[in-house]
């Protein structure tokens, strides 16, 4: 019976992984090609640059895009807005009101010394005819679109109360067919929107699972280059990584704890798939299930006290905690 459901499990797995892989390419592209019913209008005005040296880096396309891909907003092409207003006594509302836009967005790109440059704008309510909010934020001619990732973050939460995304990283697996048909895996890191693609790992064998430390310093993985899986956390700036947990059955579902001093992961080696808490300094590990079933895909709840994870002890996969 305890092979069977290994075998289930590594075929779960196999299954995990044909989804989390995509074909490599030099820019992952993410689209989404269909929002919510009722995104809201809104016009992202070119943001007016006053540098030196050329705008090789459009922070209002950039803003335009984000709140585009989240769904929750459906910006106006910048080729049909009746105007580029810069200030707020330049806006005509009545000219936004007649196309149909809820919110306003305008800003310029000012450089401030050699390579300093800072980003202001204002959120404009254009029912209203207010300012909902507007910031000034310093940066760097090199950090110009991490900063307009910031920027979409704080007209996502002004507008809709919610925080926004947009200025965190992804973590993905990539695999491309090489010689004599075999396999090159990668795991690799970019921008929310795909942008600034970086490997941080290559293999022969598979990848699987990569998760985030809350700092975004570490990434927790499943490697099977030693022919078994086996869960490694590498620091995202030197390189260098560690092997926590590797061994008989099944090592994988790594997820870093809240203040990111422990792993959960699920672990078989006593034979049973089963949730496993580790502290990553002391390397101690401590069961946290012991059913017969197989759990895995364990997560912290937002308030760190519990966890969540996915077993099919009902008889099919269902969430637990």
């Amino acid at each position: 019976m305890i092979l069977v459901r290994l075998i289930l499990v590594l075929v779960f797995f196999a299954i995990v992984q044909m989804m989390a892989v995509a074909q490599s390419r030099d820019l992952l592209e993410i689209r989404i090609t269909q929002g919510i019913e009722g995104a809201l209008p809104i016009a992202i005005v070119p943001f007016n640059w006053e540098a030196s040296t050329p705008n090789r880096m459009h922070v209002s396309s950039v803003v335009a895009a984000d709140l585009q891909r989240s769904g929750r907003f459906s910006p106006i092409p910048a080729a049909d807005l009746p105007s580029w207003p810069t200030s707020f006594s330049d806006i005509n509302f009545k000219d936004w009101r007649l196309l149909g836009v809820d919110n306003l967005v305008i800003g310029q790109v000012k450089q401030t010394h050699a390579d300093q440059f800072a980003i202001e704008f204002r959120i404009i309510d254009i029912i209203s005819a207010t300012q909902l909010a507007g910031f000034r934020i310093p940066t760097k001619e090199k950090n110009l679109r991490l900063t307009a990732h910031h920027v979409s973050d704080l007209i996502f939460e002004a507008i809709l109360k919610v925080k926004g995304a947009f200025a965190t990283r992804i973590a993905y697996v990539t695999v491309d067919t090489i010689e004599n048909e075999q396999s090159r895996y990668r795991l690799q890191i970019a921008d929310s929107d795909g942008y600034g693609a970086r490997t941080i790992l290559e293999s022969r064998e598979p990848l699987l699972s990569p998760a985030w430390s809350p700092l975004g310093d570490r990434l927790a993985y499943v490697s099977f280059e030693d022919r078994n899986s086996a869960i490694f956390v590498q620091d995202i700036r030197s390189g260098e990584r560690e092997k926590v947990a590797s061994g008989l059955g099944i090592n994988s579902s790594p997820a870093f704890s809240p203040d990111g001093k422990s792993l959960l992961m699920t672990r078989s080696f006593n034979g049973n798939p089963d949730i496993y808490l580790m502290d990553l300094k002391t390397k101690k590990q401590r069961r946290l299930t012991t059913h017969t079933a197989i759990d895995t895909e364990a997560r912290w709840t937002p308030d760190a006290r519990h966890i969540v994870f996915t077993s099919d002890r009902g008889g099919s996969p269902q969430i637990y905690r």
